[in-house]
């Protein structure tokens, strides 16, 4: 009898190291598993960040809604590039200095703003040398470009159509648009178009209605928010947003058409306005 229970008690003994064995392995196990090091996807490039959260202004919903229009013309956006980079003469004043026009891009919207008729055009500018670098990168055309670009007069009678048969003007930054038009109809004798753009009864600047928002400011001054910022705040409640395009500016009338329905009151629902 003495000697069966000197075996469980052996027995018991041998069991209990074994499962301290057993335990000492798995804890090894286990530290070296959580010291080893995790192996982490590759960091996506900035440019490929910048690809996957960009809205490309020439396929969005916001930018190309899927409503068709059903009224007639009644907002005209339109958006200029100039032959120099914008300068100020006095920035408190929003004063500029004026430039020749290289580009001309409008849109007709119906009283919904939605689209009805779209151009864009890049004007010939032959005689006034070449562009600075700067205003290349900003507007994205070339010196080449402007050189075998459309006759200016052929382009504003297509432009003066198009402002005679709507009822409301619409730009971001809109005096300075005007002025740089007005300034080149007067150089070309277009006297009377100038002063139709220049006292044009009715006109909407979203830069302004922006300004309005507050959502860009510095201490108690609100700022004047740039185009694609507007944007951002509207659908996307973040102002650095980025956007991919073929065109500078066609993206302009886009981004300005899309914010003006939201000015109007269109809800936009998958690029779809919900009609009040």
């Amino acid at each position: 009898m003495e000697i069966l229970s000197n075996y469980y008690i052996t027995g018991g003994v041998g069991c209990i190291l074994l499962l301290l064995v057993i335990l000492i392995l798995l804890i090894r196990r286990y530290k070296k598993r959580k010291n080893r090091p995790i192996k982490l996807p590759p960091k996506p490039s900035t440019d490929e960040l910048r690809l996957k959260l960009a809205v490309d202004i020439d396929t969005s919903v916001l930018t190309n809604p899927q409503d068709k229009a059903q009224g007639n013309a009644h907002y005209l956006v339109f958006d200029t590039e100039t032959f120099d980079a914008i300068s100020f003469h006095d920035e408190s004043k929003q004063t500029y200095k004026i430039s020749r026009p290289v580009a001309l891009s409008w849109m007709i919207l119906d009283d919904c703003g939605l689209p009805l008729h779209e151009e864009s055009h890049i004007l010939k500018v032959s005689e006034q040398g070449e562009m600075h670098p700067d205003a290349i990168a900003i507007h994205g055309i070339s010196n080449e470009m402007i050189q075998a670009g459309e006759d200016p007069e052929v382009v504003y009678q297509a432009f003066q159509a198009a402002l005679s048969q709507s009822k409301t003007i619409v730009a971001h930054n809109l005096q300075f648009h005007k002025t740089v038009l007005a300034s080149d109809f007067e150089r070309l004798g277009l006297n009377a178009l100038a002063t139709q753009l220049a006292h044009y009864p009715n006109g909407i600047c979203t830069m302004e209605w922006g300004r309005q928002l507050g959502f860009k400011h510095m201490k108690d001054t609100a700022l004047y928010p740039s185009l694609d910022e507007l944007f951002g705040y509207l659908f996307f409640k973040r102002m650095h947003l980025p956007l991919s395009y073929r065109s500078k500016t066609v993206r302009d009338i886009k981004l300005v058409a899309a914010c003006l329905r939201a000015y109007i009151g269109g809800t936009l629902q998958n690029g779809v306005i919900a009609r009040h």
